[in-house]
């Protein structure tokens, strides 16, 4: 069955796009905008840009609801949560509804208290009746005067691995791999709104770091997504993170980094960890021969027609090809047809990208390209997802 987006959706792409029509237009346009009621165009941004933010406070308000003071505490992208180390600097889509949740940075020993404990019940509609024989209910623990509250279910076979019991593994076992104290480091948390599912990059030390050629620091990480709910396993993965433009990047990894809870040991995480740290070499040697690989236009066209454009869909692939031939990010208007070749020569002038060459030249400028969009995906599942698809995409990418 397919849904329809619901009405925030609507709200939030009306928002975006006439941000995008009254703040990227050029000065000539927007005269030609506001002649007819002879403001000026200062007058004319400064006024939308009140009303913009005004807008979208509303907006986040009436999608909260009331029920938001009863779940999780309200707060604003930039406020100190709990310690004045950790910061909520985002909110994202989940893939559910209600479908959002929240990132909040500082370091890891902290970013760990607010890892929420569940526990399973039996699942019945009423206490009077008879509980259900093959499923059970996931509980979330009340924390700091909320409620308990159901957050999903499951079979009674299933296996719950807490939060905080996957983070302190891998926390272990960084330590074992790379000698280092894991709680000392600083990281980043991704929480959906119930806490049923969450992701803790570890950022780890100077000496797993890369500069690339245009002088931008690329940092390692060590990340891990997992569920309470049954949704996904626990899998742990290592990703390279471009600081300049708040790009994630999946390195190319073999099969096995998705552990199942049942019987799920720490040898098998320690295991895990211990081969990416030690990959670390091999995939700092993968990025320096991607930037030794010379890409032509005409290839990178095709492959953008033929290959991303089936794996992302049009409208990304448009926006992967104009990052790679402009260093700006494109804004689309009317129809849109036609293969991403195409498309991008109606394209508006967008965004400038930071971090972008003007015309990649090099598979790592198209990688940091699919990693500047696949980064901005507001579903933080489907953001993941595109983010490891980037070097098996590459493969397809004839070098010049």
């Amino acid at each position: 069955m397919t849904h329809g987006r619901r009405p925030r959706h609507h709200l939030k792409d009306l928002l975006d796009e006439l941000a995008e029509d009254a703040l990227g237009l050029s000065d000539e346009e927007v005269r030609a905008e506001v002649s007819e009621d002879g403001g000026s165009v200062e007058a004319s941004q400064t006024e939308f840009r009140t009303a913009l933010a005004a807008a979208r406070t509303r907006s986040r308000q009436s999608r909260r609801g009331t029920e938001d003071s009863v779940v999780l505490p309200s707060l604003e992208v930039g406020e100190d949560i709990r310690s004045p180390e950790v910061k909520m600097v985002e909110e994202f889509e989940w893939e559910t509804w209600p479908g959002w949740g929240r990132v909040f940075v500082g370091p890891v020993d902290d970013l760990m208290d607010l890892l929420p404990e569940f526990d399973t019940a039996p699942l019945r509609a009423h206490p009077a009746m008879r509980e259900h024989p093959d499923l059970q209910m996931v509980v979330r623990k009340p924390m700091e005067g909320v409620p308990a509250m159901a957050v999903g279910q499951v079979s009674r076979e299933y296996s719950l691995v807490q939060h905080a019991e996957a983070v302190s593994m891998i926390a272990r076992s960084l330590q074992d791999a790379a000698t280092l104290d894991p709680r000392r480091l600083m990281g980043e948390l991704s929480l959906s709104r119930f806490g049923a599912w969450m992701n803790l990059s570890f950022f780890l030390p100077k000496e797993y770091s890369f500069r690339d050629v245009h002088g931008c620091d690329v940092e390692f990480r060590c990340s891990a997504s997992n569920s309470v709910d049954g949704s996904s396993r626990l899998h742990i993965r290592f990703d390279w993170f471009r600081k300049i433009c708040s790009n994630g990047m999946v390195v190319a990894e073999r099969r096995g980094q998705s552990l199942v809870h049942r019987n799920l040991d720490l040898k098998a995480v320690r295991r895990r960890v211990r081969d990416g740290c030690e990959a670390f070499e091999t995939h700092r040697q993968n990025l320096e021969k991607w930037q030794n690989e010379r890409v032509a236009d005409d290839r990178l066209a095709s492959w953008a027609d033929a290959v991303l454009c089936k794996k992302w869909r049009l409208h990304a692939a448009a926006r992967v090809l104009r990052i790679c031939s402009t260093g700006q990010d494109p804004r689309f208007g009317g129809r849109t047809e036609g293969p991403p070749s195409e498309l991008v020569r109606k394209a508006g002038w967008g965004s400038r990208v930071l971090g972008s060459p003007r015309r990649a030249a090099t598979k790592y400028d198209v990688a940091q390209a699919m990693s500047w969009v696949a980064s901005r995906r507001p579903n933080i599942v489907e953001r993941i997802r595109w983010q490891r698809q980037i070097p098996d995409l590459l493969k397809h990418l004839k070098a010049a």
